[in-house]
């Protein structure tokens, strides 16, 4: 029952603090039978709250053993009680290796038992768009259980690629990203014949499966040309390929394909697409000394569409207002706990929402209570309950709403001021985007596609 009252308070604290929450290929899981859910890990601990409070069957994870050391007796009941079991690595201390014996062996009857584990091969948290190195831990898991079990389980791997758009950023968006499930038969004889060989090619054979279901990047330098790249031309692709431009999943698609382009390029074409990062490089150096955004500086709105939205933003502020006083006191725990605690960008969001769910169910009910008695009106107190998380979401995507008008006030403005130099801005733009088509082409061609 704990179980369960946690995997939905989670889950309506991760709508809350990302924007959407897309998943695609879940139908893909079996209903019953061991499984292994190898997923990449990019988000501290809230990575596997999440999986845990969205997929249909029950889970297990293996956390970080050094959590179950610093928390205390109500702490570590509660991570039994949602199924955590702790995984000691040799960062956190060579003197608890050992207890993994221990650790295995509790796998080894979940899956036995017909459950689901949930592994992270990486067996780091990097808040990074690639796939790590695998350890060895997954494949382990797998033929320990099958052999104590004279290889009749017939586990299953399933790979699940987590997509943060911002992983610590509010109100952003999430793509859970589901394989097919995968049969390991053919890696059971090779195990059979030697062990060693058998853990081997099963842990090379996870990371591009699982590489496949995420947008992965080769090398860090290459970051932010991605991410440059996709603010120019995920539009023109998503017009060209007709995939809808809200859609998360194809948004992915083309931000996938991007990533796998840059990557082709610097391996195979290394010279022309140096000169295209270097003259982008200039152009989003040159954005930001202006205060420009690249996503605004194309789609600057006439007037007639600035006035209507200046209207709906000033609509929408009694209702942002109503939200913002009822929801600001959790809100602010939440987020003034996570800046000081915090000391790694990716427990940023863990914390946050962990903190903010917290908050939020001390401060309910308390603010129930005192409208009730104020009003002394059960009708009225239901009514008010009601508004409560509606109105807090509100407010949040007011917000959002309200910076974006702001920016897009300040390109109008600067367009009006400096209309030059801002259509010098557009020409360079157009340049680059004619640049990228030339690339992708070249792209396409040799990989035919």
């Amino acid at each position: 029952m704990v179980y369960h009252i946690v995997k939905y308070l989670i889950r309506a604290a991760v709508f809350s603090f990302y924007r959407k929450v897309h998943i695609r290929g879940m139908e893909h899981m079996p209903k019953s039978g061991p499984l292994i859910l190898c997923g990449n890990h990019t988000n501290a601990f809230l990575d596997a709250l999440i999986l845990g409070s969205h997929i249909p069957r029950m889970m297990k994870s293996l956390p970080r053993g050094d959590i179950f050391f610093t928390s205390g007796p109500v702490l570590k009941w509660l991570f039994n009680e949602v199924g955590m079991i702790p995984i000691f690595r040799a960062l956190e201390g060579k003197e608890n290796l050992h207890k993994n014996q221990d650790t295995f062996k509790r796998c080894f009857d979940v899956l036995k038992d017909g459950w689901v584990i949930q592994v992270f091969p990486e067996g780091i948290c990097i808040p990074e768009r690639r796939v790590k190195a695998m350890k060895k831990g997954a494949a382990r898991i797998v033929f320990g259980a099958e052999e104590v079990n004279n290889f009749s389980l017939d586990t299953k791997i399933m790979f699940v690629g987590m997509n943060y758009q911002k992983a610590w950023r509010f109100k952003t968006d999430l793509f859970l990203n589901f394989s097919r499930v995968y049969s390991i038969d053919e890696f059971v004889k090779i195990y059979e014949e030697s062990k060693v060989h058998g853990i081997n090619e099963l842990t090379k054979y996870l990371k591009p499966k699982l590489a496949n279901q995420v947008i992965h990047i080769d090398k860090p330098e290459y970051d932010d040309f991605v991410e440059q790249v996709e603010s120019l031309y995920t539009d023109q692709l998503l017009e060209e390929f007709k995939l809808s431009e809200g859609n998360i999943e194809h948004t992915f698609m083309v931000s996938r394909e991007i990533a796998r382009g840059v990557n082709y390029h610097f391996e195979e074409n290394r010279e022309d697409i140096s000169v295209v990062q270097r003259e982008t490089d200039n152009y989003f150096k040159q954005l930001s000394k202006l205060n420009l955004e690249d996503g605004v500086l194309p789609n600057v709105p006439n007037n007639f569409r600035i006035v209507v939205r200046i209207l709906a933003t000033v609509l929408g502020f009694p209702l942002h207002l109503y939200g913002l006083i009822n929801n600001y006191i959790p809100a602010k725990i939440a987020k003034t706990v996570a800046d000081k605690v915090v000391k790694k960008i990716d427990f940023y969001s863990s914390v946050t929402a962990l903190v903010g769910l917290c908050a939020f169910l001390f401060f309910y009910p308390l603010m129930l209570v005192l409208f009730w008695i104020g009003s002394d009106s059960l009708i009225l107190t239901f009514i008010y309950g009601s508004t409560l998380y509606l109105s807090g979401n509100y407010s949040a995507y007011y917000i959002e709403e309200l910076r974006a008008l702001r920016a897009t006030i300040y390109h109008v403005n600067f367009k009006r001021k400096n209309l030059p130099l801002f259509e010098e801005l557009l020409t360079t733009r157009l340049t680059l985007v004619n640049d990228l088509v030339s690339l992708k082409d070249s792209y396409r061609s040799r990989n035919g596609k």
